[in-house]
């Protein structure tokens, strides 16, 4: 039973991942709340192929368990997409839990969907799921990060 959920979880996540409207205003720098259900987001380990992406969560109100998926995009410092794909992308299904409390790092490799980067300022956008119903919510999270 603990599995089948697991995999429905995923895939209401990975179906409702393209349907999310993202936020009014986006955080500014790492150290912002990325919500109300105290996820902070931060960068590190960044090279012109890939990132490491952190989830912190601390206080806020979340309602249930906080998930991220596989999705992301990109966009440069002018606020437009990073990168234009070629072809349809993929994006995979599984769902990361973002402990109460805790940490999470995600590696994010754009290299084999999109190229690498050129130098500049970019600003990555990550959805987060607070699983606490069927109707869960969705918000989108971001920072910015400097590829040299």
């Amino acid at each position: 039973m603990k599995k089948v959920l697991s995999v429905l979880i995923a895939v209401l996540m990975f179906c409702s991942c393209a349907a999310a409207e993202p936020e009014a205003e986006q955080p500014k720098s790492e150290n912002e709340k990325a919500d109300e259900w105290g996820v902070t987001l931060s960068v590190k380990n960044v090279t012109p192929e890939s990132a490491t992406i952190v989830f912190n969560q601390s206080g806020g109100n979340p309602t249930g368990e906080l998930m991220t998926g596989s999705y992301f995009r990109i966009e440069n410092e002018n606020g437009e997409l990073a990168f234009i794909a070629e072809g349809d992308i993929t994006w995979t299904a599984e769902a990361y839990n973002i402990p109460e409390s805790g940490e999470l790092e995600m590696e994010v490799n754009w290299e084999g969907v999109y190229g690498t980067l050129e130098p500049g300022t970019y600003r990555i956008f990550k959805n987060v799921r607070n699983n606490s119903d069927p109707g869960d919510l969705i918000k989108e999270g971001s920072v910015e990060f400097t590829v040299e």
